[in-house]
């Protein structure tokens, strides 16, 4: 998976302006304190479209939230991994960061 530094670093500054609120649970708010429930790709993800500066951004909610509470993934190698497997649990604790190959294990 290509991953997008230039994306997550949105995301971390969104996050750290307020412009979105993220709870462990894996909800997602807007500034306004609307939910922002997304909607699943081709591969079963959920993702959250966000407009900054009329453009707009899809992003899978699996990262988001990791970013959201433990910073950007430095490492190009590492992706974020759902422990059990289910791509519509997305709270923080069932999130994990694995290689690419242990994450395609897992599945």
């Amino acid at each position: 998976m290509k991953v997008n530094l230039l994306k997550d670093k949105l995301i971390l500054e969104l996050v750290q302006t307020g412009h979105l609120r993220v709870h462990k649970n894996g909800k997602v708010f807007n500034n306004k304190g609307k939910l922002l429930n997304g909607w699943i790709d081709h591969n079963g993800y959920n993702r959250i479209t966000i407009r900054v500066d009329k453009k707009k951004y899809s992003i899978r909610r699996h990262r988001l939230v990791w970013i959201s509470f433990n910073g950007l993934i430095e490492d190009p190698t590492l992706v974020v991994n759902h422990r059990n497997g289910k791509k519509s649990c997305n709270s923080l604790r069932n999130l994990e960061l694995t290689t690419e190959s242990e994450n395609l294990q897992h599945a």
